[in-house]
């Protein structure tokens, strides 16, 4: 739980968009793609929320990698996985930091060069969040997870 915690515990994440092209491949394939921002410009636009500390806004997948390129100052991604989450982790090159169950829920915390911005946990590179339902549904966080499970 303690580890939970300090993942949440971001400051200023950036989104980079030169690094991140398997991710953007793999949003471009998903059905809507949760953007959380702490960007003022979407203060006034009808498809975002405030939440939290900043916005929230959910778009079509297909469009994902333009909107994150548009907007300042990303926090977080986070999106529905319909595959394995073995082929999504192989796919990133990414390596599973570590592996939690609680309340029957799945979590796996995983680091990728493939994706930029990073958090440390415990000193470990950290930015690829999922979370596995026993439904079977999957839902992954970069670098977290910031939205409801």
């Amino acid at each position: 739980m303690r580890k939970l915690i300090i993942l949440i515990i971001i400051v200023a994440l950036i989104v980079a968009t030169n690094s991140n092209k398997k991710l953007y491949t793999i949003l471009s394939k998903t059905e809507y793609v949760e953007i959380y921002t702490n960007s003022l410009e979407l203060q006034n636009q009808n498809n975002s929320n405030p939440c939290g500390y900043g916005y929230c806004m959910i778009v079509d997948g297909r469009i994902a990698e333009d909107t994150i390129k548009s907007l300042e100052d990303v926090s977080a991604i986070q999106f529905n996985y319909q595959g394995e989450y073995l082929d999504l982790l192989n796919a990133l090159n990414a390596e599973v930091i570590y592996i939690n169950e609680l309340q029957g829920i799945t979590f796996i915390v995983a680091y990728t060069s493939f994706i930029t911005p990073f958090i440390l946990v415990d000193g470990d590179r950290v930015n690829i969040h999922i979370a596995i339902k026993d439904s079977g549904e999957k839902i992954i966080g970069i670098p977290v997870i910031y939205g409801d499970i």
